[in-house]
């Protein structure tokens, strides 16, 4: 327990018979009205909500309305990286990337696939009833994606899209 009537759970989802381990951070709130707000910020990780262990400002008044927060690390971000500065993308060959890109799945792919995973935990937890996704310009491409594919798993989405240009995206990371 984070605090009275509020829990915390950290650890780990993923799809049966995959080997996936996808970190993931929840708070329940005492009272929850339903909804679960599930959260990828690739900058700070799931880790990163929670600087030193307490509930910040933003996630008071999440929590305030009986909402709940999920957050989940996505492939090749947060507690996937042990080294910031070399993140472990996959090395596509000179000359012809066909079985990096055509046989495996892209990045883009897998943190798509993790999101949704995220969406079917967020709906075992306690008085889960709507799924609601967020995420800011980084990972905006991921979560339009995911929403699209989640179909009437996911009840709504908020999601930072100004300034998006595919463009940006052009790099096979």
């Amino acid at each position: 327990e984070l605090e009275e009537g509020i829990t915390l759970t950290k650890g780990y989802i993923g799809r049966k018979g995959s080997g996936e381990k996808i970190p993931l951070l929840a708070i329940v709130p005492k009272k929850p009205s339903g909804t679960v707000l599930l959260g990828v910020n690739p900058e700070q990780g799931s880790a990163g909500r929670m600087p030193a262990g307490k509930i910040v400002d933003g996630m008071r008044a999440i929590l305030d309305a009986g909402h709940t927060i999920v957050g989940i690390d996505v492939y090749l971000t947060g507690e996937y990286i042990t080294d910031p500065a070399e993140p472990g993308y996959p090395k596509l060959p000179k000359g012809y990337a066909g079985i990096a890109l055509g046989y495996n799945r892209p990045v883009i792919s897998q943190r798509v696939r993790d999101i949704l995973t995220g969406v079917a935990a967020a709906k075992k937890l306690p008085g889960a009833e709507r799924v609601v996704l967020a995420g800011g310009r980084t990972s905006s491409p991921w979560l339009l994606l995911a929403r699209s594919i989640a179909g009437d798993q996911v009840h709504d989405a908020i999601i930072q899209v100004s300034k998006f240009d595919f463009t940006d995206e052009m790099s096979a990371d």
